[in-house]
């Protein structure tokens, strides 16, 4: 079976995937800066940890981009993301 890349208005192929990441990014980002997202010392470790050590993609030049930099520890973060990301979805809009 071939499988062929979706298209954005025509505009050229896109990942929906990174697409969704960028997304619960940005949703994690924005809730944290806005102080609607709060995590107990002590109860989160590992998410404490990742978030502390967490580190984006640069380009060679050093310009940050905005996505995780590659072999990085972020399953944590990602589960949160995840979580975040679903529970921010009206009932219709989530997959069954």
């Amino acid at each position: 079976m071939n499988v062929t890349g979706h298209r954005n208005y025509g505009s050229g192929k896109f990942d929906e995937h990174a697409r969704s990441v960028l997304a619960g990014i940005r949703l994690t980002a924005a809730l944290i800066h806005q102080g609607k997202l709060r995590i107990v010392k002590g109860k989160c470790p590992n998410l404490l940890r990742e978030l502390r050590t967490y580190r984006w993609a640069t380009t060679p030049g050093g310009q940050q981009l905005e996505h995780p930099a590659p072999h990085q520890s972020d399953h944590a973060i990602t589960a949160l993301r995840y979580v975040l990301s679903y529970a921010g979805k009206p009932a219709g809009l989530r997959a069954l």
